[in-house]
Formats: structure tokens, C-alpha cells, sequence
């Protein structure tokens, strides 16, 4: 069997197939070893293979016995490519899903929710129209983030270590945050 094996393999597969080592694998209480090569195949093809010795002592001989499985994993690699391809393919599938949720349509819609909000609490004014898109009017409001941006927070409460924790977003500002040494 050694002749087909593919030359990169051939010394490992025979070096740990011989007699002394599967002896020396025994006496260092390993009862169960394998090693994993590949066979050529005509023409030039090459198989997957896993070959398991089972190794024990004969209880009436006292000979050390090594029983061989060969196992043919070539359907089995090729079935683990596929079902690799297959979670790929399902993870595009649902970034393209998430992107189509994000059409102008959904836009569209969150921004007149938006604007009726802020027209039903009196404050319209908060969202301006600019050449970018849609954007608020930090005049008229009061925000520790937008003041510590601006490097004006010594009279505000500062940063305490926590920011928003409830929100998996929230993490990079928070880094930002806790390594500028504004956790103070």
C-alpha cells in the first residue's frame, strides 16, 4: 500500500506504521493512533486517507497486537468544503437580506416618522435639510457627548466608565472614550 502513497507522505506513513513505533505508542499507554495521508489515484488523482491502529496486548500470548482501519475520507473532506460553501452562501445571503432592508423606501419611511416625532413634541426645527442629507441642529440642544467632542466638559458630570451598555454599537465610542483618559 506504501507505493501509492504520494511521495510528501510516504516516509511519516512508513516511519509510523512500523512495528517499533506502534510498540513504542503502546508502552506510552496510546491504545488508539492515526495518521492521516494521502493516496494517489489513477490518473494522478489523490484520495484522502485516515489509517487508525487500535493497539492491545494478547492476554494469552502477551504478543502486542495492532488491528488497521482504513478509512477513505474523501467524501467526507469534500462534504465539509460543501457545507463550508454552504454557511458562506447562507452569510451573503442574509448581509444582501439586511441590505435590502436598507433600501431608500425603509430610509424614506424612518425619516417621516422622524419628523412627525419631532413636529408631534413641538421641536421641528431640530432636524435641518443640508446638501449631505438630513441632519440635527446641536444649537438647540444639550449633549455631554457633543460637549466632550468639543473638548468643553469640565463643567459638565464627565465620563463615569459607562456608556450606553445596552447597545452592541455603542462599544467603539466607549473605547474611544475610555482610552482618550476621559474616564476619570
Amino acid at each position: 500500500m506504501a507505493e501509492g502513497l504520494i511521495l510528501s507522505d510516504r516516509r511519516e506513513f512508513l516511519d509510523f506504521s512500523s512495528c517499533q513505533s506502534l510498540i513504542e505508542c503502546f508502552e506510552a499507554q496510546r491504545r488508539v493512533v492515526s495518521i492521516e495521508f494521502k493516496m494517489g489515484t489513477p490518473p494522478g488523482g489523490a484520495r484522502v486517507c485516515i489509517m487508525t491502529y487500535y493497539i492491545s496486548k494478547d492476554k494469552v500470548t502477551g504478543d502486542i497486537v495492532a488491528v488497521c482501519v482504513l478509512y477513505d475520507l474523501t467524501r467526507h473532506k469534500k462534504r465539509e468544503r460543501d457545507i463550508k460553501a454552504l454557511r458562506e452562501t447562507l452569510k451573503q445571503m442574509r448581509i444582501k437580506n439586511f441590505i435590502s432592508q436598507m433600501h431608500p423606501h425603509f430610509l424614506y419611511n424612518a425619516l417621516r416618522r422622524l419628523r412627525l416625532a419631532l413636529e408631534k413634541a413641538g421641536i421641528p426645527e431640530l432636524l435641518i435639510s443640508a446638501a449631505r442629507g438630513q441632519m440635527v441642529d446641536t444649537s438647540l440642544f444639550d449633549c455631554d457627548y457633543y460637549d466632550w467632542l468639543d473638548g468643553r466638559h469640565e463643567g459638565s458630570e464627565g465620563f463615569r466608565g459607562e456608556f450606553l451598555t445596552e447597545y452592541s454599537w455603542a462599544e467603539y465610542l466607549y473605547g474611544t472614550l475610555s482610552t482618550d483618559g476621559h474616564d476619570e
